[in-house]
């Protein structure tokens, strides 16, 4: 992963508060280790499938079709839990910051932000949202 989510930022920003220095250097001591490993990984992936250019083409290329669906799977329930919890964790902030309801703040997020080109999926986002929570409301009310 290339960028770093708002829950681990916000994690780390709060307990680096907490506790002082020590908390982020031990964060950095612990995490090397495993940046190291996947980019020991990425070099191997490369040397066996030179010419896959995501983690998919490799799957694809190197295990066949099966396992290639089974990954394009995974890897959209990875983003769906991967984007919830960025939602969570940014409604959160405004919860915190403003004293925004947590179910608004989660409506209203996804909402802010668009660009020209992409406003139709945003919109269309937005709208997915606004049902999956309106569906979820009686759950939520207990």
């Amino acid at each position: 992963m290339d960028r770093m989510w708002i829950n681990e930022s916000v994690f780390s920003a709060a307990y680096s508060y907490k506790w002082g220095i020590a908390l982020p250097i031990w964060w950095a001591s612990g995490l090397s280790f495993q940046i190291a490993l996947m980019a020991v990984l990425g070099i191997v992936a490369k040397l066996r499938v030179p010419y896959a250019h995501t983690s998919l083409e490799f799957m694809r290329m190197r295990y066949g079709n099966y396992v290639h669906w089974l990954f394009i799977l995974l890897n959209l329930v990875n983003n769906v839990f991967g984007c919830g919890s960025m939602i969570l964790a940014g409604a959160q902030l405004l919860t915190g910051m403003t004293g925004m309801h947590v179910v608004a703040a989660c409506t209203l997020l996804p909402a802010g932000g668009k660009r020209r080109h992409s406003w139709n999926a945003a919109e269309r986002h937005w709208l997915i949202n606004v049902h999956l929570q309106s569906s979820c409301i009686p759950l939520w009310a207990g």
